[in-house]
């Protein structure tokens, strides 16, 4: 703990107005595709740990329930890099520190909603999941056959699989029926796993 008062600043993931902020905070302009709560220059004392949800069952106050040093990002780090270190350390959200000073955080919640964008759920579209062979060229095959054929991507990832010689790949496709999509991709060494219209 640092400062006579470390026990009264800190972050909750929820806030008491339900919003992701440390006392005294406001929230900042988007960074990238996240908006981060910024806490440089409104008073907060150095970071000595977050709440994080996993950690409130069967606990007292802050100081026992909040996780201390937590693992930190930098304002240019990768969105998937954060997202990793979440996941590596099974905590909900991760405190964004630039020079030792605390600038803001990036929650799970910020990384669902770029999933919701990454995946173009808030579009209309054919839906496709396809596994295809991981071969040089395989996703390019793809991409230029509905290409060519008039199609729009509103969204393309691709997922490994357990399997090594494979990948999964989703994406959204604009501007071409259901029936158009699934002709074009019938002519290509892939597996349509599932095809719908959104």
């Amino acid at each position: 703990m640092r400062g006579p008062n470390a026990r009264q600043r800190f972050y909750d993931p929820k806030g008491k107005n339900g919003s992701n902020q440390c006392h005294g905070c406001r929230s900042s302009p988007t960074f990238g595709s996240v908006q981060i709560q910024t806490c440089a220059s409104y008073g907060c004392e150095p970071l000595v740990g977050i709440i994080d949800a996993h950690h409130l069952v069967g606990r007292g106050s802050v100081a026992h329930c909040m996780v201390a040093n937590p693992v930190t990002a930098q304002p240019d780090m990768p969105i998937e890099e954060a997202a990793r270190l979440m996941a590596d350390h099974k905590v909900s959200a991760v405190p964004v520190m630039e020079d030792d000073a605390l600038v803001g955080i990036i929650t799970q919640t910020d990384l669902f909603h770029i999933a919701v964008d990454a995946m173009g759920a808030r579009r209309s579209g054919v839906r496709v999941t396809l596994l295809i062979p991981e071969i040089r060229g395989m996703l390019a095959d793809v991409i230029n056959a509905i290409t060519n054929a008039g199609g729009f991507f509103v969204s393309l990832v691709t997922v490994a699989t357990p399997d090594p010689s494979t990948d999964r790949v989703a994406m959204k496709i604009q501007d071409m029926a259901q029936a158009e999509v699934e002709d074009e991709l019938s002519d290509l060494s892939v597996e349509i796993l599932d095809i719908r219209s959104t």
